[in-house]
């Protein structure tokens, strides 16, 4: 998902900024777990799953109860890029 961030002041478009878990996909095949494990070891709904299945931002309860599981920093399962004109990242 890509979010628009718009300069107060001028009213324009400032950035776009896109949310990807690929980290946290990759974690979880490098330790064999897959989104059903996940869900019940951080106690997340189903609903927060299809959420990081999309790219959509999730809360940061959400992010810090994954990062308990995997003992990690939220640098470590989530990326977010600057999207270049043209939708390119």
């Amino acid at each position: 998902m890509v979010y628009r961030y718009i300069d107060k002041v001028t009213g324009r478009e400032a950035c776009r900024l896109a949310i990807s878990y690929n980290k946290l996909w990759k974690l979880m095949i490098d330790q064999n777990m897959n989104k059903t494990q996940l869900r019940q070891k951080a106690g997340l709904s189903s609903n927060v799953i299809a959420k990081l299945s999309k790219n959509d931002s999730v809360s940061m309860d959400t992010l810090m109860r994954i990062c308990q599981v995997f003992h990690c920093d939220v640098g470590d399962i989530v990326e977010i890029t600057e999207v270049k004109a043209g939708g390119a990242s």
